[in-house]
């Protein structure tokens, strides 16, 4: 896969102390090199805990859902969530050029 390939996720969030966090977090990320890593899963895990679904946190974590469970009721699985849809677009090059000159401060 060439890196022009790549997808991409681009999204207005809401102006809420909530969005504002969440994209200090993704600043962070973005500094260590960890964002094309972390953002993925963080998608992933957090829409299949809204169905209720703790198999991608088994993947992620195998011990944490041990360390919860340990004495506790596990809840049904709740499939009455609607699937999570994420739409991948491709960047051209002026994308790209507008990222690089974004990340550059220009």
């Amino acid at each position: 896969m060439t890196a022009q390939n790549r997808p991409t996720i681009k999204a207005r969030l809401a102006d809420t102390p909530e969005s504002w966090d969440a994209i200090g977090i993704l600043a962070t990320w973005r500094k260590t090199r960890e964002m094309s890593r972390h953002l993925p899963r963080a998608i992933r895990t957090y829409a299949a805990l809204l169905r209720g679904d703790l198999s991608v946190l088994e993947e992620y974590f195998p011990y944490l859902t041990s360390a919860l469970s340990a004495g506790r009721h596990t809840p049904p699985i709740r499939r009455d969530r609607p699937a999570v849809t994420i739409a991948i677009t491709e960047k051209d090059d002026r994308d790209n050029v507008a990222d690089l000159l974004d990340s550059l401060g220009i």
